[in-house]
């Protein structure tokens, strides 16, 4: 480490331009010089000048710088073991003043005095405890739950019996007959109060008149209700004794012909059958159907039957001017729509004008409607062609039909 070793010498060089000194040459040369000068008066002589540095390096020991610092090094060293160290604890702890205390610090950290009671029982609870502010925070809870719940019973109690709440309006949507707006408006729901209003017995109430197919309800507050309906379409008519009732795809007894607009354009089912009423009203055999009422819904498929009976046969036979009666017992129900509708054991027959009657049977027979029309025009084109005066054509038999003459 302390090993000298020689730098080699180094020499600068540099050179610097200077004009040239003019010399004398003496007395020999004067006039050539002279007649140099007069020739090259306007061109002055330069000549270069080379000036050399020489560096060089002091023969001194490296290893003196070093020795100097490892020297400081130690003597820093003796000076930190000299000086006693103390904690991290010990250097926050400031010894108590006799303000605080009471008495002189002696120097150090004191221990914490202990107080000495004689009857732990009889103690008081000092007040930097915080016991009586636990009290007092227990007694403004309490006292803000017992306002809270006076306030929910008096926002629930007006909420409940207040006038504002109450139903006074209901509007009713999706229909333009004013007698069922106001069969709607009389259900009983006004005065109620909106809140305790069951909105799905409700719909159901308002589904249960014979002209709603289907009703929904929502509330308009605070205290209005919409009702959008949907009508029943009547698909026929029928009639019974005294009465002629239009009647939809469902079976529903809708409403009296008179009251059933455009029903004079719709085909009419004559039934002067025995109707057995199933349900609320008293079941017995009623002729003519004068038990009959309003809402009661009979078989649909029956119904949907004598619909197509209307559309086909003009079509297959070519015959427009008949007349479709229905011929047995019409199980009429008269629940609320919910329950089984009622099924019927009859046949549809259908009389021309020409003075015969075809019994197609009903639509629960296996021989399709369209099989049966198709025969019954095959036995009209052969009694025409063959000149036979027709009586009857019983269609009820399958691959059977049965037909008389007069």
């Amino acid at each position: 480490m302390t090993h000298k070793r020689q730098l080699p010498e180094q020499t600068a060089t540099h050179i610097y331009k200077r004009a040239a000194v003019k010399r004398m040459e003496g007395s020999y040369g004067r006039n050539e010089r002279d007649g140099r000068s007069a020739r090259n008066a306007e061109q002055p002589v330069e000549r270069p000048v080379v000036l050399q540095r020489v560096v060089t390096i002091p023969e001194a020991d490296p290893s003196a710088a070093w020795n100097a610092f490892a020297r400081r090094q130690e003597r820093l060293r003796r000076t930190r073991t000299k000086q006693p160290q103390l904690s991290s604890v010990q250097q926050r702890v400031a010894p108590r003043t006799f303000a605080k205390t009471g008495s002189w610090a002696t120097g150090g950290r004191m221990k914490s005095m202990q107080r000495r009671v004689s009857d732990p029982l009889s103690r008081s609870v000092p007040v930097r405890s915080g016991r009586r502010s636990v009290r007092r925070g227990f007694l403004w809870r309490l006292v803000s739950l017992i306002a809270g719940l006076i306030v929910l019973i008096i926002a629930l109690s007006f909420t409940f019996t207040s006038s504002a709440f109450r139903v006074e309006q209901v509007q009713v949507v999706g229909t333009h007959n004013a007698a069922l707006v106001q069969a709607i408006q009389r259900q009983g729901v006004q005065g109620q109060n909106i809140f305790l209003l069951n909105i799905p017995a409700f719909e159901a109430q308002v589904e249960n008149l014979p002209l709603v197919h289907s009703a929904q309800v929502s509330k308009q507050w605070p205290n209005q209700l919409t009702v959008t309906v949907q009508e029943r379409t009547p698909l026929l008519l029928w009639r019974t004794g005294r009465e002629t009732y239009s009647i939809d795809s469902d079976g529903v007894l809708m409403a009296r012909a008179i009251n059933t607009p455009g029903s004079d354009a719709l085909p009419t089912v004559t039934a002067p059958l025995t109707v057995i009423a199933q349900g609320n009203v008293k079941s017995g055999k009623v002729a003519g159907g004068e038990g009959i009422q309003v809402g009661m819904r009979v078989d649909a498929n029956e119904i949907q039957f004598a619909k197509d009976v209307f559309e086909r046969l003009p079509k297959i036979t070519g015959i427009n001017a008949f007349q479709l009666r229905y011929d047995g017992t019409m199980y009429a129900n008269t629940m609320d729509g919910r329950g089984t509708q009622g099924r019927s054991k009859g046949s549809y027959v259908v009389e021309s004008q020409d003075g015969w009657k075809a019994y197609l049977g009903g639509a629960d027979d296996t021989n399709s409607l369209e099989n049966r029309l198709l025969t019954l025009k095959a036995i009209l084109d052969m009694a025409r062609e063959q000149q036979l005066s027709l009586a009857s054509i019983d269609l009820r038999y399958g691959l059977r039909p049965v037909y008389t003459l007069k």
